[in-house]
């Protein structure tokens, strides 16, 4: 019915269509930036990638515009028609009045059928973007999810503001001396540096959107939308529309995630993947020798 419309479903491709905040709290993990978030790691995260989302739109477009359902919804007007007394209304008056219409809610979610918690992302997105690293990696990526608001805010001074402001004065320090060196050699081209410290309130700023949801879950009916995949899709159609989510290996949809991320996002050729594998090694050891 739709086969020609877009390519099958398929999980390695759905890693590089998330929300972009969430991307952005991704790769600034990635960075080594972001190294405390307040979050439940119990709580359930209801993450949906959002192929899932646009295949039930056209599954559930294709349910209601089927005849059969068509069919039923004309059943179930002339029933409450006759309920409140309307008569013997014709079929054909109907489709030309306004008529009542069950509504129908498609909740697409990932926490009834897949469960994926905020501990289990912080965990994983941690152990890919190790094993998949930035070329231009900061800090060694050690962050963690702390179930307090107060240790969190303790956190981020240590943690993120420190950090950001030692390394944002070391970098002017080197652009002074550059700046010195260039007028006594005559060159007049500009030096620009990157503020750590305004990263990283952007970055905390995104947190602060999040929190809401990082201390929070619920729980979806998905009654409609599952009644979907037995009564739409069939042969074809449920491969190239399919919309489970109950067999999606989430740790492996992260490690995808990862190198999409680092691919279209950050531009970063997956060739350069062994000599950033290297320098995150440097980094590690660095990061050991201080911490410890």
């Amino acid at each position: 019915m739709f086969g020609n419309l877009t390519r099958n479903f398929n999980f390695r491709f759905q890693s590089f269509h998330y929300c972009w905040l969430f991307l952005g709290l991704i790769v600034g993990g990635a960075m080594g930036l972001l190294r405390s978030l307040y979050a439940l790691g119990d709580k359930v995260a209801d993450l949906v990638p959002v192929d899932t989302v646009i295949n039930a739109m056209c599954a559930a477009a294709a349910d209601v515009a089927s005849p059969a359902r068509q069919v039923a919804d004309l059943d179930s007007a002339l029933a409450l028609t006759s309920s409140v007394g309307v008569g013997t209304a014709s079929p054909s008056s109907l489709r030309r009045r306004s008529r009542p219409r069950p509504v129908r809610v498609f909740n697409v979610t990932s926490g009834a059928s897949n469960p994926l918690t905020w501990g289990q992302v912080v965990g994983w997105s941690k152990e890919w973007v190790r094993r998949h690293p930035l070329e231009n990696a900061v800090f060694y990526p050690d962050g963690s999810a702390r179930s307090s608001r107060v240790e969190d805010r303790v956190a981020r001074l240590f943690v993120h503001w420190l950090p950001a402001v030692a390394a944002d004065a070391a970098a002017e320090v080197h652009r002074m001396v550059k700046a010195a060196i260039d007028t006594q050699q005559h060159d007049s081209s500009r030096h620009r540096t990157i503020s750590l410290r305004r990263i990283c309130a952007k970055m905390q700023r995104a947190t602060d959107t999040l929190e809401f949801f990082t201390t929070n879950d619920w729980r979806w009916g998905d009654c409609e939308t599952r009644s979907l995949l037995s009564s739409v899709l069939s042969g074809p159609d449920a491969q190239d529309f399919g919309f489970s989510l109950h067999d999606l290996d989430w740790h492996s949809f992260f490690g995808l995630y990862v190198l999409g991320a680092r691919r279209f996002v950050m531009g970063q050729s997956p060739d350069t993947l062994p000599e950033s594998r290297r320098r995150m090694e440097r980094i590690r050891r660095a990061h050991v020798a201080v911490t410890r």
